[in-house]
């Protein structure tokens, strides 16, 4: 597989164009996409692109890395072609850049430090500050000098100025969504209705725990008899857990805001933009989690430790209910009014 960064003016159905050729597509919110393309895909992409008036300037390489660093490398070419750099020819005006496999190092040692990219601004300008001008000089830096200099991003520096990323493209587009969809036929009742949602809210729930995904959009789409369609949608400014009876409420509120005025023939509910949970609010939500697991631990400790555990709702070890009684202020002591 190799890398593709194109450079783009936001054309109308080009990231649409791009499903044809890639599963594995991420847009960039400066006009720049990457894809991932098996190697003998790029001549036919290349050509299609030409037919289909697309103009761009892209790079090619091993990692993203590379891949972009490639492109404001080849445009400045006329001032020397940098090592390992290949120019292809492309239809349209358009300009593409090629490293092949195993030029990485030859050609990020030649790269000046304001190419690496992946690098905060204000690192390649103090390396730049340092005295040192081109991947080569960085290399040449111990690994633990740079460590100790710029912490973490120092570490980043070095494996850049050797050609290295260990970073994936990754699968933004088509964003991705889960989706419940189901045929009432010809309900009228609003509580027959609140169910089937209800029904739909655990089904969504449960597929998005098993991915591992929450969700920052949330659509709901009305059938009624006679081929009329109603659509309801909410976005989200914070990351959603897929907790049920969250997913109910809003479910229930996205309804409240149609004007459902005959039967209902069909109901659909998109969960989209997702996003992947982090370990710590799999553990805390997660409906595999029990209580008494922690319950049976905390006994244990204070077996082992006697008196030196802290207990009650003050210790915070009820947290994991608290923040579940927040988001369902219908269950137990914590609801809408705080602490019971």
């Amino acid at each position: 597989m190799r890398v593709v960064c194109l450079q783009y003016e936001q054309e109308s159905g080009f990231l649409d164009f791009l499903t044809g050729y890639s599963p594995v597509i991420e847009p960039r919110p400066d006009g720049e996409v990457f894809l991932e393309i098996p190697r003998q895909g790029i001549r036919s992409l290349v050509r299609e692109m030409g037919r289909s008036g697309f103009r761009v300037a892209g790079g090619i390489g091993t990692n993203p890395f590379i891949a972009r660093a490639a492109v404001p490398a080849g445009m400045g070419a006329g001032r020397g072609r940098l090592p390992g750099l290949v120019r292809i020819r492309t239809p349209e005006g358009g300009a593409l850049f090629a490293v092949p496999p195993g030029s990485e190092a030859e050609f990020a040692a030649a790269l000046p430090v304001e190419l690496l990219w992946p690098l905060p601004p204000k690192t390649r300008l103090a390396l730049r500050g340092l005295g040192l001008v081109t991947g080569a000089d960085v290399a040449r830096v111990g690994d633990a000098e740079l460590r100790a200099h710029f912490g973490e991003a120092g570490v980043l520096a070095a494996a850049y100025a050797r050609g290295l990323d260990r970073r994936r493209v990754q699968a933004l587009y088509p964003p991705p969504e889960v989706v419940w969809r189901c045929v009432p036929g010809g309900v009228v009742d609003r509580s027959a209705l609140d169910g089937w949602l209800g029904a739909g809210a655990r089904n969504l729930a449960g597929r998005l725990w098993q991915k591992g995904c929450g969700y920052r959009r949330l659509r709901l789409e009305i059938g009624l008899d006679g081929g009329r369609r109603l659509e309801s949608e909410r976005r989200f400014p914070a990351h959603v857990p897929p907790d049920a009876a969250r997913l109910r409420h809003q479910l229930l509120l996205l309804l409240d805001a149609q004007e459902v005025d005959g039967p209902v023939d069909e109901l659909r509910v998109t969960a989209g933009m997702l996003y992947r949970l982090a370990p710590r609010q799999l553990d805390l939500f997660s409906p595999e989690t029990r209580a008494a697991d922690g319950l049976e631990r905390a006994a244990a400790l204070d077996t082992r430790y006697p008196g030196r555990l802290a207990r009650g709702w003050d210790a915070g070890f009820y947290r994991r209910e608290r923040m579940l009684h927040f988001y369902d202020p219908c269950r137990g002591r914590w609801g809408a009014g705080g602490a019971g």
